[in-house]
This record gives structure tokens, C-alpha cells and sequence, in this order.
């Protein structure tokens, strides 16, 4: 739902960093850290102080003041800035809509921890959906495609081009594709066909089209109508005679397989093949297999 409504929209997880790492840190270890620097920098001043009194050169002397000042500047800018995370964070439970009276007691790193947990499913959830999506969509092409092959879509492609064509002829299209060579063979057998036909039909044939695939007899179909319109002296019965014979031929050509290599016969066939034209044929039974000229049949 989210996808679909805010495409745009990124997966959370990786605009919330910060809390990502918050979730790491220990707020109430953090405090009492702090609280335990400042007491030892304020034991370690009347430290200095004492040592002060007896016997400490001036130089170390400075040089420790300088330090400690050092240290009590750098703990008060860490609480300031532990004051100011604590108080950000409780005005977000308040745009969050969490009670005022129940802000303080709300542990900071569990909040973060659950806030990270759920940005993290939710990246995983929307991860998950958007490859489904993408399924969906790459298998509505397939589906769209299914069943076609390149020569049907160049079929259909000339088809539509010969119906919006002006007045012109409509020419032959050139045979392309994987089946070229059974295509090629169907039209040599088409154009021996129409040849024996009447001189009329031998006008239109011309105008036929190159594939006679089953998908394409309709589009074959077509693009003879239109020539006979343009043709005025070609009759309807010569249009019969001529699907007639087109039906004829497209049924009666055998598809152009490939012929499936024949496995080598065995060495006893050949053996037993010499025995029995050993024993005798009579010159029929030689003639049906094929073996009249050759030298066993001679033995």
C-alpha cells in the first residue's frame, strides 16, 4: 500500500542513522559517567591545592592547573550536550504523542532499539515487495508474448501495413527469421502450384504472400483480396480455384525437419545381413532391399 501510494518513498532504515547508533549507547551508563568525572575533577583540584602547600616546583604546578581546567571544560561541554539530547528527545515523545507524565520514565535506548528494528523490517518488507512487482510485471510480457514467433509478428506487422497502404500494390515482403529455409520451400511449392493454374491466376500470384504458415493465412488471405480489386479481370471463380489449391499445397507440403542421424548398425547385423545373402534371394526380394548391384548379392 505504501508502495503503491508513495512510490517515491524511500526504505526508512538508511535516513535514520542516528538512531540506528543510539540504539547502541547506554544513556543511563552515560550520565552516571559523567557525574563521576565531575567529582573526580572537583577531588582532583583540592588535590593539587594540597600538594600546592609543600614542596611542587611552579612549572608543574601550572602545567597541572592548566589540565585540570582543561578537563572541567571539556565535562561541562558533555553535559551540556547530554542536557540538550535529553530534552530533544523528550519533545519528540511529545510530537510522538506520548503522555508528558510518562516522558521521563521511557528509556532512551529501548526506544531506539524498537524504532531501528522497524525501520530495518520495513526496509526487508518493502525489498521483498518491490522484487514481486517487478515478477509480476516481467511475467505480464512474457505472457504477452507467449506463443508468437518472430515470422507471426512480421506477419501480423504486414498485414496491418498493406490494410492502411494507399492505392499502391501491396509488395511481397521479404522472408525473415529463424524458419527461413521452410519458408523459402513453401513459396518454390507455391509458385509451382499457381503455375499450373489458369494465366489469370498466374497474374495474381505476384501479390501473394511469402509465409503460409497456419497463423498467417489470414494475413495471406488479406493481401489476395486486395488484389483482386485491384485486378479487374480475375474472376470469382478463379479466386476459388486459387484458395482451394493454397489450402491444398499449405496441407499437403510436409514440414522440413531435421532428419535424425542414424545410429551406426552393429557389426552382427552385417553379419547376419551376409548369411541370409548367402543362403539365397530370389531377385525380388534383392530388388526391394536394394542390393541389386552390389558385391554381396554378386557372392
Amino acid at each position: 500500500m505504501v508502495v503503491e501510494n508513495f512510490p517515491d518513498s524511500s526504505d526508512l532504515y538508511s535516513e535514520i542513522g542516528a538512531i540506528t547508533r543510539s540504539a547502541k549507547v547506554d544513556f543511563d551508563q552515560l550520565q552516571d559517567n559523567l557525574c563521576q568525572m565531575e567529582r573526580r575533577c572537583k577531588a582532583s583540584w583540592d588535590h593539587l591545592k594540597a600538594i600546592a602547600k609543600h614542596e611542587m616546583k611552579p612549572v608543574l604546578k601550572q602545567r597541572m592547573s592548566e589540565f585540570l581546567k582543561d578537563c572541567a571544560e571539556r565535562i561541562i561541554i558533555l553535559k551540556i550536550v547530554h542536557r540538550r539530547i535529553i530534552n530533544r528527545f523528550h519533545s519528540f515523545l511529545l510530537f510522538m504523542g506520548h503522555p508528558p507524565y510518562a516522558i521521563r520514565e521511557v528509556n532512551i535506548n529501548k526506544f531506539c532499539r524498537i524504532i531501528s528494528e522497524f525501520a530495518l523490517e520495513y526496509r526487508t518488507t518493502r525489498e521483498r515487495v518491490l522484487q514481486q512487482k517487478q515478477k509480476r510485471a516481467s511475467h505480464r510480457e512474457r505472457n504477452k508474448t507467449r506463443g508468437k514467433m518472430i515470422t507471426d509478428t512480421d506477419d501480423e506487422d504486414d498485414i496491418e501495413s498493406g490494410k492502411f497502404s494507399g492505392s499502391s500494390p501491396a509488395t511481397p515482403s521479404q522472408p525473415q527469421g529463424l524458419s527461413y529455409a521452410e519458408d523459402a520451400a513453401e513459396h518454390e511449392n507455391m509458385k509451382a502450384v499457381l503455375k499450373t493454374s489458369s494465366p489469370a491466376v498466374e497474374d495474381v500470384t505476384p501479390v501473394l504472400g511469402v509465409r503460409t504458415r497456419s497463423r498467417a493465412s489470414r494475413g495471406s488471405t488479406g493481401s489476395w483480396n486486395m488484389g483482386t480489386d485491384e485486378s479487374p479481370s480475375v474472376t470469382d471463380d478463379a479466386a476459388d480455384e486459387i484458395m482451394d489449391r493454397i489450402v491444398k499445397s499449405a496441407t499437403q507440403v510436409p514440414s522440413q525437419r531435421v532428419v535424425p542421424r542414424e545410429r551406426k548398425r552393429s557389426r552382427a547385423n552385417r553379419k547376419s545381413l551376409r548369411r541370409t545373402l548367402k543362403s539365397g534371394l530370389t531377385p525380388e526380394e534383392a530388388r526391394a532391399l536394394g542390393l541389386v548391384g552390389t558385391s554381396e548379392l554378386q557372392l
